[in-house]
């Protein structure tokens, strides 16, 4: 459905896949079949098609995949020192799904006693630099790609870094507000139709 750069291309570890599909601590987080079906071609790596246009007419271009590791996890390769917590991994810190949802201020966490309403699966370029996190912990994001988990089949759907920041600063500013998702903006109906949307040149 999707291929990928080969080199790019890291081993799924099963144990975290296997927590997140089924603990309890994750709100019975769920995914894509066919995104499941998917990930052991595309995880953590770079896609060959990297281009698409949204729905404002916007052209994208998708840095890498979203992994899942944790800090358990024995990652192939060399060391990649995180840019903040220098001991830990990049891959696992910045570009892995469990840091992702659970990670300090995150913008992907769950509210309290509430499903993952949407989850990350790629960073995307803001302007011509390889994107290196997802994380909220430094001051410029990047865009993401994201699951949509209130429709049926999970929508995709582009995450604006800096308009979610703002929101989740406003939902957490007041006890009884309502969470602001307007910084989600369609992409796709599914993984499936979203797949087809790729392209090789801009």
């Amino acid at each position: 459905m999707i291929d990928c750069i080969e080199e790019t291309v890291l081993p799924v570890d099963q144990r975290v896949l296997d927590l997140l599909l089924h603990s309890e601590y994750w709100n019975d987080l769920r995914f894509d079949p066919e995104y499941l079906a998917t990930l052991s071609s595309i995880h953590g790596g770079t896609p060959t098609k990297q281009y698409f246009t949204d729905s404002t007419g916007n052209i994208r271009r998708i840095g890498w995949f979203v992994s899942m590791f944790d800090e358990h996890s024995k990652l192939p390769g060399d060391f990649q020192e995180d840019h903040m917590y220098q001991e830990q991994d990049t891959r696992v810190i910045d570009r892995s799904l469990p840091y992702l949802l659970d990670g300090e201020s995150s913008i992907y966490r769950p509210l309290e006693d509430g499903p993952v309403r949407y989850y990350p699966f790629a960073a995307l370029y803001n302007k011509e630099s390889v994107p290196f996190t997802l994380c909220w912990h430094f001051t410029c994001g990047q865009n993401s790609i994201c699951f949509d988990t209130s429709t049926d089949p999970f929508s995709v759907v582009l995450c604006e870094y800096d308009k979610a920041v703002e929101a989740f600063m406003e939902y957490d500013r007041e006890l009884d507000n309502r969470y602001d998702y307007s910084f989600l903006a369609p992409i796709a109906d599914s993984f499936r139709e979203f797949a087809k949307m790729l392209r090789s040149t801009p």
